[in-house]
C-alpha cells in the first residue's frame, strides 16, 4: 500500500526494525477487546516513509554462518505482550519451522532473522511507502487544533514527486548514520562502509589484499567472512586498542537493556547520563562475542604454526589513507599513543567498520528543532518514552524518538531488539490514548 496525500493520525520515518515494531504493537492494540475496530483507527491509518525499496534487516550483512546476538523471545512483540501475533515463535508456527528449531543450539541466523523481519514487516497493518525519502518536517500553522500539527515533506523517488502528509505525531525512526572518519573520505569504490559490505566486496576484482578498520562485532565477522571467501588474500586488521575485546556479558551490567533502566537513565543530568552510557557501552559496542573471538584468534595462531600468516594484526593503531591508485590504496600505520610510524601498506581494498552515529538533532527535525528543550550537552529533551519536550512545556510536541536516543534513555533504547517490543508499546499506546484530533489542512503533491 502507498502512502495518500492529506492527513494521518501518525507519520513513522522509517521502516526498519523501529518502525516495524511500532507497525506490530499498533496492530496489536487495535485487536485488543476493549480498543477500537482493527479496521480504522491509529493502526490502520499510520504511514510509514522508508526511503529503502523493502522492508529488510541489515540486508549488506547476510554473511553465511553469523548470528544475532540478542535472546529471540526479545522480538517485535513478546516483551510487550505474551499473546502477540508477531512473536518469533509465531514465525516458527507459520513456517512450520518450530520442531526443527528447537532441535538446534544456538541464537537464529541473521538470515533467518532477517526472513522474521520481513514476515512482520508484511502482516502489520498501516500505510507504507517504499522508495520515500523524507526531506523534512514543518509546524503547519494552517493546521486548526489546541496540539500541534506539522507536514512531512517526502519525495517518491520513483516518480520523482514531491509528497507531503499533515498529522498531529511524528515518529522518528530512521536509525544512525554511517561513521566514516575524515581520514578516509575518499572517492574510491574500493573503499567503503560496512554497512554496505556485501554489495562492496561483490563489486571488487578478487583482492589480494584487505584492510578492515575496527574491532567490533561486524569487523570479526567481516574479517572471518573474507578469509573464507579469499583464503590467499592478506586481511590487514587494524585496530586502536589493544585488540579484540570480548563484550561484557555480565547479567547485572546487561540489566541496562530492562525496561525500568530507561525511565531512571534518562532522569540523570547530561554529565552523568554520559558517565553511566560510557559503563554500559561495552555490552553492545566495540567488542565481539566469543565465538568470533575464538575463531579470530584460531585463524591467527594456525597461520603461525604454518608459516604463513593471512591475517596481521595491528592493534593500537591509528590509520589514514595517503594516497590512491589504480595498483592500490596506500595506508599510513602509526602508533595510536605516541605517534611514531609502525608501518606503511597497500591493499586493494578498506572495509570501515568505525560504527555509526547518533545525530544531535535528527537532521529531518532540523525546521523545527528551534522549538525543542535541550539539556547541557544540546541533546533534545525527552520524556521516558521518547518524546521530544518543547521549550514552553505547555503541551506534549508529539514528535518522539524511536530507536534513535540512546545518549538520552540509555543503550537499551539504541538499535538492539532488546527493548524494542516494549519501547513500540509505550510509543503505541501514547499515540492511541492521547487526544490528538486529526488537523483539518490539506495537505499538498
Amino acid at each position: 500500500m502507498t502512502a495518500p496525500e492529506g492527513t494521518a493520525p501518525v507519520v513513522c520515518i522509517g521502516y526498519g526494525p523501529a518502525g516495524i515494531g511500532l507497525a506490530a504493537a499498533l496492530t496489536d492494540l487495535s485487536y485488543q477487546p476493549h480498543r477500537e475496530p482493527h479496521e480504522g483507527g491509529v493502526a490502520g491509518q499510520a504511514v510509514y516513509l522508508e526511503r529503502q525499496a523493502e522492508a529488510a534487516w541489515q540486508p549488506e550483512l547476510m554473511i553465511a554462518g553469523t548470528d544475532i546476538q540478542h535472546h529471540y523471545l526479545r522480538d517485535f512483540g513478546t516483551p510487550r505482550d505474551p499473546h502477540t501475533r508477531f512473536g518469533f515463535v509465531n514465525y516458527l508456527h507459520a513456517k512450520n519451522r518450530f520442531y526443527e528449531f528447537t532441535a538446534r543450539s544456538g541464537y537464529p541466523e541473521r538470515v533467518e532473522w532477517d526472513d522474521y523481519c520481513r514476515w512482520v514487516a508484511e502482516r502489520v497493518d498501516g500505510l507504507r511507502h517504499f522508495g520515500a525519502t523524507v526531506r523534512a518536517v514543518h509546524r503547519d500553522t494552517a493546521a486548526n487544533g489546541a496540539r500541534p500539527a506539522y507536514r512531512v515533506e517526502y519525495r517518491d523517488e520513483a516518480t520523482r514527486r514531491d509528497h507531503s502528509i499533515v498529522t498531529p505525531a511524528v515518529v522518528v525512526a530512521t536509525g544512525y548514520a554511517p561513521h566514516i572518519p575524515a581520514e578516509f573520505e575518499v572517492d574510491d569504490r574500493r573503499v567503503f562502509h560496512s554497512d554496505r559490505y556485501l554489495s562492496g566486496i561483490t563489486a571488487l576484482e578478487p583482492p589480494r589484499s584487505i584492510a578492515v578498520v575496527g574491532a567490533a562485532q561486524t569487523a570479526g565477522e567481516i574479517i572471518l567472512d573474507l578469509r573464507q571467501r579469499f583464503p590467499d588474500a592478506a586481511v590487514h586488521s587494524i585496530v586502536r586498542n589493544n585488540g579484540f575485546s570480548m563484550y561484557d556479558l555480565g547479567h547485572f551490567v546487561n540489566r541496562a537493556y530492562w525496561p525500568h533502566e530507561r525511565a531512571a537513565f534518562a532522569a540523570y543530568p547530561a554529565e552523568i547520563r554520559a558517565e553511566v552510557y560510557a559503563g554500559q557501552a561495552r555490552t553492545n559496542y566495540a567488542a565481539v562475542d566469543p565465538d568470533v573471538s575464538t575463531a579470530l584468534y584460531n585463524d591467527w595462531y594456525r597461520g603461525r604454526v604454518l608459516g604463513a600468516q593471512r591475517l596481521h594484526l595491528h592493534i593500537r593503531s591509528a590509520s589514514r589513507i595517503i594516497e590512491t591508485s589504480p595498483a592500490a590504496i596506500t595506508l599510513d600505520i602509526t602508533d595510536r599513543y605516541t605517534g611514531g610510524h609502525r608501518d606503511r601498506i597497500g591493499v586493494d581494498a578498506v572495509i570501515l567498520c568505525t560504527g555509526y552515529v547518533q545525530p544531535r538533532i535528527p537532521e529531518v527535525l532540523a525546521p523545527i528543532a528551534a522549538g525543542f528543550a535541550v539539556d547541557s550537552d544540546g541533546e533534545p529533551v525527552v520524556d521516558p518514552i521518547g518524546q521530544i519536550r518543547y521549550l514552553d512545556g505547555g503541551h506534549e510536541s508529539g514528535i518522539y524518538l524511536h530507536g534513535v536516543a540512546e545518549r538520552q534513555l540509555g543503550i537499551g533504547s539504541a538499535a538492539s531488539f532488546s527493548l524494542l517490543a516494549v519501547r513500540s508499546g509505550d510509543i503505541a499506546e501514547s499515540l492511541v490514548t492521547a487526544t490528538r484530533p486529526l488537523p483539518t489542512a490539506t495537505a499538498s503533491a
